[in-house]
């Protein structure tokens, strides 16, 4: 059996913008048919010191963006799934999901000075790329219809 490269795509969001940008943007590559979206948001652990954000406020957060993501591919027959991660390491989460679900391939939409851009420039981008065995796609932003 061939597997292509949408066949399980992981999605990693940072935030509501993110979710909605990366939705319109991942949407017309996915058909349905034989695709299926894991989206993944890490809420990111100190390791020993007080956490950024507090638990339930990025809980709610990840809420958010899961809604916003789930309403970009309402009208489309691609069943997308949610995942809520908690780690001190944002890329080695993303991975570990990417591994637990067999995904076919990890996509991301760089934009602007988001936080996710930001921790592309970091540490993250290069991970995801040097510590995986599968593709990370990089999908340009598409504009919002009308827009």
């Amino acid at each position: 059996m061939v597997r292509t490269f949408t066949e399980t795509v992981v999605l990693p969001l940072a935030s509501p913008r993110d979710a909605e940008a990366t939705g319109r943007a991942v949407r017309p590559y996915l058909d349905g048919t034989s695709d299926h979206v894991l989206v993944v948001h890490v809420i990111e652990k100190a390791g020993g010191a007080p956490d950024k954000v507090p638990v339930e406020q990025a809980r709610m957060r990840a809420d958010e963006i899961f809604a916003t993501v789930e309403a970009a591919f309402a009208d489309s027959d691609v069943p997308v799934e949610t995942r809520v991660v908690y780690d001190t390491d944002v890329a080695r989460a993303i991975l570990a999901v990417a591994e637990d679900a067999s995904a076919t391939s990890i996509v991301v939409t760089p934009r602007g000075a988001s936080r996710w851009m930001k921790m592309l420039s970091g540490e993250v981008m290069p991970s995801l790329v040097n510590d995986t065995d599968r593709p990370v796609i990089v999908i340009p932003e598409r504009e919002a219809e009308g827009g």
